[in-house]
């Protein structure tokens, strides 16, 4: 029902990986935008990383260039079936593994999307310091996903700042359920986004550094979650497909060792590619893809 929707709906594999779908009613609004009012949209650029502008491949929702790069043809695919569907689907959770031994960089274990999983950290953008190379990281994890999980008629991306955005957009209206006062809204979440995921304020030297962990217990128990969605801010900072310069990729949110005033959902940061530390995860999403 358009209810469900609106509140978040979420689809559940064969192994409990679970995905929340994102509506979009109006493409004309899929956009990367500036919810903190510090970047100039003239800043957004989809032709060529350039030092000093946000870059990002986009599609019309029209055109598929067979031509194109791997990623100007992914954006085009996933631009073109968010237009064609109304919404995509998003990670509920930030990317997590089988892997143990998390101290490890780079690819390693399997990846999911489930509640109660190791994070998917020490993980870079990719493995190499260029704005070229998208293997040995998080772009090359979320990528395969959705065949090692044999979807059909779905294709899996790391999460792009143009979806993260949408994420923000279908949010930021949205009542804050922890809210003091009838005027903390979640527009005002999103500049403090305290409340919406593991950061420095709730997380201890001995809390687990797990996948839609809820926060407290009993009557203090505050759910981190938004829309369905788990940890847009907090826990870990999450990998997009943004670059901000020649050199730099974007992360989204926040993570644990800071709080979520200083790191609040809708903000954006950037390090260089190869940047891999335990605090550094990332987001699946899904397209739907004929």
């Amino acid at each position: 029902t358009e209810e469900a929707v609106d509140e978040g709906l979420v689809i559940e594999d064969k192994d409990e990986n679970q995905f929340v779908w994102v509506p979009v009613k109006n493409f004309n609004e899929f956009k990367r935008e500036d919810f903190r009012q510090r970047i100039a949209q003239d800043k957004f650029v989809t032709d060529t990383a350039t030092d000093g502008l946000y870059y990002e491949p986009k599609g019309d929702g029209e055109t598929i260039d067979e031509r194109a790069s791997t990623t100007e043809k992914e954006a085009q695919e996933m631009y073109k079936s968010v237009k064609d569907n109304g919404g995509f689907y998003i990670g509920r959770y930030e990317a997590g593994t089988t892997d143990t031994n998390t101290s490890n960089t780079g690819i390693r274990g399997d990846m999911v999307c489930k509640k109660g999983a190791t994070v998917y950290g020490n993980i870079g953008w990719s493995n190499v310091n260029d704005m070229i190379t998208e293997t040995g990281g998080a772009v090359q994890v979320a990528r395969e996903f959705a065949t090692q999980q044999k979807y059909t008629s779905v294709k899996s991306t790391l999460c792009y700042g143009v979806q993260w955005d949408a994420v923000m957009r279908w949010m930021k209206d949205v009542e804050n359920p922890n809210a003091t006062n009838e005027d903390e809204t979640y527009k005002k979440y999103i500049e403090d986004s305290t409340g919406m995921g593991w950061d420095k304020d709730n997380y201890t030297e001995n809390s687990e550094h797990k996948t839609g962990i809820d926060i407290g217990s009993g009557e203090n128990n505050k759910s981190n979650k938004v829309k369905n969605i788990y940890d847009m801010s907090g826990n870990a900072c999450e990998w997009t497909m943004e670059a901000s310069s020649t050199t730099s990729r974007v992360y989204r949110g926040g993570h644990y060792n800071d709080t979520a005033r200083n790191f609040p959902a809708s903000g954006r940061y950037s390090v260089t590619p190869d940047s891999a530390y335990e605090h550094y995860g990332f987001r699946p999403a899904l397209y739907l893809y004929r």
